[in-house]
């Protein structure tokens, strides 16, 4: 109120505007909004460290964890989406989005392909999509966080309400694992197919190389999993890669598409998910199940942060542990 003289979001949104094309010079104040209210949805959206508490709450009844996964955990990036116009205008606070996000989600997908347990299997998942969109916001792509947001939440909710059905439904089969030369190709034909799906819809893939590349190695992953057979494969590719570049446009008519963010964290991310997909694919099975056992405990980052919690806030005991 004091900077804006507002606290509605309009009235902010405006006077950022304002700041953005204005001469001036910006004062560290906005810089220093800009990052706390960053900072607070990175709490919100159980971002890394920050992430144990979610896991934790698997205990709860089925319908009340559908609800925080598909509602209550996207406020963090309804705020980042909302306020974009005064995030934008802070670098730091984009590289805190882009940096944290992309290395949450990194960390939150190698733990949940380790986990037993479908729900906290479920939860890294949330945690793990939430890095992503985090990632987005960063990058300037506001337009994909929120199509993300929507996606996720009615994914969310529907795995956890028939997650009891997916478990005897899933067949017991050995996984595939793909050669080097095959998984070169897919990735040669999906970024093929991500050019021509995003030119045929008007799509720039230059407007968000890191997004469209990670994408790429998505599909890439499709081709080489989803079916041995080529022409399946590729149909169901085509179509994937069509689905995103047009849900892209569609998107960009609820929000304006900022211009692209520039950053020097953008490379480095992008190699990092390139790294993690061929070593999903290529790792050797002693440092696999080395990693596994790890990646099983979450990096133990959860036990740290119990004895943390317990140690800031000792919790009596119990009738029953007495």
């Amino acid at each position: 109120s004091r900077e804006f003289g507002t606290t509605h979001f309009r009235g902010i949104t405006n006077a950022a505007e304002r700041l953005r094309s204005g001469p001036a010079p910006l004062p560290p104040v906005i810089g220093l909004i800009a990052c706390l209210l960053v900072f607070a949805a990175l709490l919100k959206s159980a971002q890394f460290p920050f992430h144990s508490w979610l896991p934790d709450t698997m205990e709860t009844p089925t319908p009340v964890s559908a609800l925080m996964h598909a509602g209550i955990i996207n406020a963090g990036g309804i705020l980042v989406i909302r306020m974009r116009a005064l995030i934008e205008l802070s670098h730091p606070a984009m590289l805190l989005l882009c940096v944290v996000g992309a290395f949450t989600a990194l960390f939150a997908s190698a733990v949940m392909l380790t986990q037993a347990s479908v729900k906290r299997s479920l939860a890294f998942s949330t945690i793990a999509q939430m890095g992503f969109m985090m990632l987005e916001c960063g990058l300037g792509a506001f337009h994909l966080a929120l199509l993300h947001l929507v996606a996720h939440s009615l994914y969310k909710a529907w795995t956890f309400l028939s997650s009891g059905n997916a478990v005897l439904a899933a067949p017991l089969l050995p996984r595939h694992v793909p050669g080097l030369p095959r998984v070169l190709g897919g990735l040669l034909l999906a970024a093929a197919l991500s050019l021509v799906a995003a030119t045929a819809l008007g799509v720039s893939v230059f407007d968000q190389p890191v997004l469209t590349g990670i994408f790429t190695l998505a599909l890439a992953q499709l081709l080489w999993t989803a079916t041995p057979n080529f022409l399946p494969g590729l149909g169901l590719g085509a179509a994937a890669s069509l689905l995103y570049f047009a849900l892209d446009r569609a998107a960009g008519l609820f929000i304006q598409p900022s211009r692209p963010v520039p950053n020097e964290a953008a490379l480095p991310i992008l190699g990092l998910f390139a790294l993690a997909a061929l070593l999903q694919t290529q790792l050797r099975k002693p440092a696999a199940e080395a990693i596994y056992i790890h990646a099983r405990n979450g990096f133990y980052i959860n036990t740290l942060a119990n004895r943390l919690t317990t140690a800031l806030w000792p919790v009596p005991p119990t009738k029953e542990q007495l």
